[in-house]
C-alpha cells in the first residue's frame, strides 16, 4: 500500500473498513478511471464519508491521492524503460493519463523535471 508512504504515517489499523476497500481499489489499478461516485459506491459509504476519510487519514482528496498513486507508477516506469522503446506517450496512456500535456505538468511539477528528461536519463 502507498498511502502510507505518501502521507508519512502508519495508522492502517485506524482506517475505516470503506476507506481500506477504496484504498485496495486504486491501489489494485490505478490507471482505472475511478471517479469518486463510484469508488464511494464499491466502498460502500456515501461519497462525503469517503471524502472525509480520506482527508483525516490520508491527508489529501481521492481524486489526489489516486493522481499521486498514477504518476508515482509513471515515474518508475519512465526511470525503468529504454527511450528506444518507451515514449512518453505511451507511459501515460498506460497510467491513465489521457492528456499528455496536463500529465507533463504534473509530473514536472511534482518531480522538478520533465517526463522525457526521465525517461532520457534511464539506463
Amino acid at each position: 500500500s502507498y498511502s502510507d508512504q505518501l502521507a508519512g504515517r502508519d495508522d492502517s489499523n485506524d482506517r475505516p473498513g470503506p476507506l481500506l476497500r477504496a484504498l485496495r481499489l486504486i491501489e489494485a489499478d490505478p490507471s482505472a478511471n475511478l471517479g469518486l461516485e463510484q469508488l464511494a459506491l464499491q466502498a460502500g459509504c456515501s461519497c462525503r464519508s469517503l471524502q472525509r476519510y480520506f482527508a483525516q487519514h490520508v491527508g489529501m482528496a481521492p481524486r489526489d491521492y489516486v493522481e499521486r498513486i498514477k504518476l508515482a507508477g509513471a515515474h518508475e516506469d519512465l526511470r525503468r524503460e529504454s527511450p528506444a522503446t518507451a515514449t512518453v506517450t505511451s507511459v501515460a496512456h498506460r497510467w491513465g493519463f489521457e492528456h499528455v500535456s496536463r500529465f507533463a505538468g504534473v509530473y514536472r511539477r511534482r518531480y522538478g523535471q520533465t517526463p522525457s528528461k526521465t525517461l532520457r536519463q534511464s539506463p
